[in-house]
Formats: C-alpha cells, structure tokens, sequence
C-alpha cells in the first residue's frame, strides 16, 4: 500500500492531535481523582 507524502503527513497530524486529546483528558481526570482523594 502506497501513500504520499501529503497523505501520511495529514495522517501523522490527526493521530498525534487524537493522542494529545486523549493524553489531556487523562492527566485531566487523573488531577480530578487526586484533588477527590485529598
């Protein structure tokens, strides 16, 4: 399976944005459950 440049570039951003999003939402819940814990 071939994929331009272009394409795998456009791909790379929407996964690094996804994992960004999703390492967020977890530091941000795990912040939750601490300030919960105290």
């Amino acid at each position: 399976m071939v994929i331009c440049e272009a394409e795998s570039e456009e791909l790379l951003v929407k996964v690094k944005a996804v994992v960004a999003s999703h390492i967020e939402m977890f530091s941000r819940r795990e912040t939750i459950e601490l300030t919960w814990v105290r």
